[in-house]
Formats: C-alpha cells, sequence, structure tokens
C-alpha cells in the first residue's frame, strides 16, 4: 500500500514540475494570435496586439502588452493602448472570483462616441476583483461636428473598494485644468440607479 503512495506522491510531483517547466519556457508571442482571440471574444470587440507581449512568472504573475488596438477593423481604432499591465492572483482561477492586483495603463487614445458595446463578451461572466487601477497619458476625444472636444488624463488613479474608492485624476479638459481627488460612497451605491 506504501508503494502505491509512494508512486502516487512521485507521479504527481512529476506531473507537477512539467506544468512548472511547461509555464517557465512558453513565450506568449508566439500565442499571440490565441491572445486576441480570447480578448476579442471576452470583450465581443476585435483586440489586436501589435508589439510585445511579456510575461513575468510567479504566484502574481504580470501580463505586459504593448502596441494594443480594441474596437472594429477601422483604422485607427476607437480605442488604442501603448502600454496595458496586468497582475494576477493565481488563487484566484482555482477560488473566483478573479482577482486582478493591479491593470495599469498608460499612452492610451479613445474616440467616443465609441460604435461598439463592450458588454457583448462574457454575458455571464463575474465582474473581477481589482486593487488598483492607474492610467496615464490618456487622451480623449469627441468627435463630433455639433460639439467636439478633448480631453487628457495625465494621471489617475483608482483603488476600488465596496466602502468606498479613492480616486486621484490629474488632467485637462480641452485647456482647463482638472484634479479631482477624494473617496466616493460604497461601489454599490454608484450603480443604485442602474
Amino acid at each position: 500500500m506504501r508503494r502505491v503512495g509512494a508512486a502516487l506522491l512521485g507521479l504527481v510531483l512529476l506531473v507537477v514540475a512539467g506544468a512548472a517547466l511547461f509555464v517557465a519556457t512558453v513565450d506568449p508571442n508566439d500565442h499571440k494570435a490565441l491572445i486576441e482571440r480570447w480578448a476579442s471574444d471576452a470583450l465581443g470587440q476585435t483586440v489586436r496586439v501589435a508589439g510585445p507581449i511579456e510575461l513575468s512568472r510567479s504566484l502574481t504573475p504580470t501580463l505586459v502588452v504593448s502596441d494594443l488596438s480594441i474596437g472594429g477593423d477601422t483604422a485607427p481604432a476607437p480605442i488604442s493602448i501603448g502600454r496595458a499591465e496586468l497582475s494576477l492572483a493565481l488563487p484566484s482561477l482555482l477560488f473566483g472570483p478573479l482577482h486582478l492586483p493591479l491593470v495599469a495603463i498608460e499612452r492610451a487614445e479613445l474616440d467616443l462616441p465609441l460604435q461598439m458595446d463592450l458588454s457583448a463578451g462574457g454575458g455571464g461572466a463575474q465582474v473581477p476583483r481589482i486593487d488598483q487601477i492607474t492610467l496615464t497619458d490618456i487622451a480623449i476625444r469627441y468627435r463630433s461636428a455639433a460639439r467636439p472636444f478633448e480631453a487628457t488624463v495625465a494621471q489617475a488613479s483608482f483603488v476600488p473598494a465596496a466602502s468606498g474608492s479613492r480616486v486621484d485624476i490629474r488632467g485637462a479638459i480641452g485647456a482647463v485644468p482638472l484634479h479631482l481627488s477624494g473617496t466616493t460612497g460604497a461601489v454599490a451605491d454608484l450603480f443604485a440607479g442602474a
């Protein structure tokens, strides 16, 4: 009986070591088409990755994607991102909901109005838990014949929490400087009227 237990334990350790070796040697750039397809399916919009993809391997791995575009096959895309960084708490893949300690977006451009329905993908998916969202150098353009406007977000930080989210935003709407800082009410209150 002990031999069977030892053999099973050895087999489990061998499988775990093999999986760890596979993850340590896989290059995410070799699987760019698969990553684009997964992201497109999740968002319900076309996602393209023109730049390199980096992946740090740890218990909280970080995925960094460069030159990302979302939405439509037109050029320029309604959303383009110079650099996006996501960190993932691996245990959340097993025990849910998905836990993202950091979501950081740098050098992004949004052309409004967006002709897309981002809620189309993953209809029954759980909302991930996000510890911090940071935005840097975001340009927002609303193109309209009647009232076009442009805004920039130089730096923004959001720390969502059930009891109240901390917000710090620095930027400009047109030529008017903008600085918002403080704490919002409970996250549930933001969606009470929805």
